[in-house]
């Protein structure tokens, strides 16, 4: 997710090298670069926080937050353990999440990080993670999808009807179906009234 709507309406642009923002009211594209201070290196993932901050992941640089015009780079010297961060939450719990290719989960707090621990996530390669209405946690991953409740962690596969385990993105509808997207097709995910789910299998490749 290298393109991002922030609060202002601004368009935000990841590219190889750049940060790009659009501003519609002036019709303006601005450039981002080294000179500015953001780390020079492809972004992967571009997060607006609920402070109006903007956040910016690279390929294998840790991140950026962009406030009040200036970038500030964290990396493993803010305990952010995790280079590629695929994924940005903030949870209705106040808990802001970070979610990494290679290490797992991490929470921001006070200007560090600290790993999140989730019962079950070692070594998952997490891809996308969504909150639902209900404020339950899921987390896509390269090798399934995670629901995370107060009291365990459930997993979810082509055992359990998904269409493929490399998931690509999360999104809930008006009716609180989540539509779970992976690299073999479209899955929504129905909660069943005894708390239980079944996926319907949608647009499924046929490589």
């Amino acid at each position: 997710q290298n393109l991002t709507v922030d609060r202002n309406g601004t368009l935000w642009i990841g590219g190889s090298r750049y940060l790009t923002s659009f501003d519609y009211r002036t019709g303006q594209f601005r450039i981002f670069d080294k000179k500015d201070g953001i780390t020079q290196d492809g972004i992967r993932y571009i997060k607006e926080d609920r402070n109006g901050n903007l956040w910016i992941a690279f390929n294998s640089s840790y991140v950026n937050r962009l406030s009040d015009s200036a970038f500030t780079a964290f990396d493993s010297s803010h305990g952010l353990f995790g280079k590629k961060i695929n994924a940005i939450l903030e949870d209705s719990n106040g808990n802001f999440l970070f979610g990494s290719r290679e290490d797992g989960i991490f929470s921001f707090k006070n200007e560090k990080f600290f790993k999140f621990p989730i019962a079950d996530m070692d070594n998952v390669i997490i891809t996308t993670m969504f909150e639902d209405i209900e404020k339950e946690l899921w987390i896509g991953s390269f090798n399934g999808l995670f629901r995370v409740t107060p009291n365990r962690t459930i997993k979810y596969t082509t055992a359990e009807g998904l269409n493929g385990n490399h998931i690509t993105i999360i999104l809930e509808d008006n009716d609180r179906n989540l539509w779970i997207g992976t690299t073999k097709g479209l899955n929504r995910l129905i909660k069943l009234p005894d708390g239980s789910i079944r996926f319907e299998n949608l647009f499924n490749s046929v490589s």
